[in-house]
């Protein structure tokens, strides 16, 4: 049985998506509907200062996207890296954890790969000043938790998602409603409304196309998104790892 799979990530994500879904043994079309990019703002210097002069608790990475993308804009990353092993860390899943290893830094992850599981595993956090580096679509259950518990929070936006438009997005579309393609990877809400919206742009019923199809979303707000569209989500992994949403896809595809 052919497993045909569309997966729309970011351009620096994926060739690796591709291998990672390829030695699984799906048939791939794989085209960006998202795009990423360093933000440009003026907290990011005091962000770096903060760290470097041993004035927060914690910095807190919620992706390798937001650890590339503080690395990229760093005069001496010596220094910050330096400051940074002298700090908790903390981040969301093993990718994450693994782009910091590359660079000598350790860091602690929660048992569930989420922005809740880390709230959770951190507890209560009362006086402590933590760092947040991350996306401008980052989920507000984050800072708002780590509030909750009464930590002081500042959160650096160090890079942004917005949505692409191009003509290999349309071809995607024309082959999911000719019914081409048996299930949809999606990993974040901003490529969920990118992905409606070249669809709506293109008269194209999208949401009839997929609810006869798997689609997978990984994490609960990108689920979330897609339901809001009337989209009915087939699979959503315990971990929120790129790997463990085509193993649920592929069980349900069998």
């Amino acid at each position: 049985m052919a497993r045909r799979l569309a997966i729309m990530r970011p351009s620096n994500e994926l060739a690796d998506s591709v291998a990672i879904a390829e030695s699984m043994g799906f048939e791939v079309t794989a085209v960006p509907f998202v795009d990423v990019q360093a933000a440009d703002n003026s907290s990011f210097d005091e962000f770096v200062d903060r760290v470097k002069e041993g004035t927060c608790d914690m910095v807190i990475f919620t992706s390798a996207n937001g650890v590339r993308f503080t690395m990229s804009r760093l005069a001496d990353k010596e220094v910050f890296l330096d400051a940074l092993r002298r700090t908790k860390v903390m981040v969301i899943g093993p990718t994450t954890r693994d782009a910091l290893a590359k660079l000598g830094v350790e860091a602690e992850m929660p048992d569930t790969f989420s922005s809740e599981g880390l709230v959770a595993h951190l507890g209560n956090v009362q006086g402590k000043v933590i760092e947040v580096a991350r996306s401008d679509h980052g989920a507000p259950v984050l800072i708002e938790g780590l509030r909750d518990s009464g930590a002081t929070v500042h959160e650096t936006v160090v890079y942004t998602i917005a949505g692409e438009h191009s003509e290999a997005q349309r071809e995607l579309i024309r082959k999911a409603e000719r019914g081409e393609i048996d299930a949809f990877a999606f990993t974040s809400s901003m490529m969920v409304r990118s992905f409606m919206a070249a669809a709506a742009d293109m008269g194209v019923n999208i949401v009839d196309v997929l609810n006869r199809k798997v689609v997978g979303a990984i994490g609960k707000p990108t689920a979330e998104i897609l339901e809001s569209y009337g989209v009915r989500v087939t699979v959503i992994p315990d971990k929120f790892l790129f790997r463990d949403l085509l193993s649920g896809i592929r069980k349900e595809m069998v």
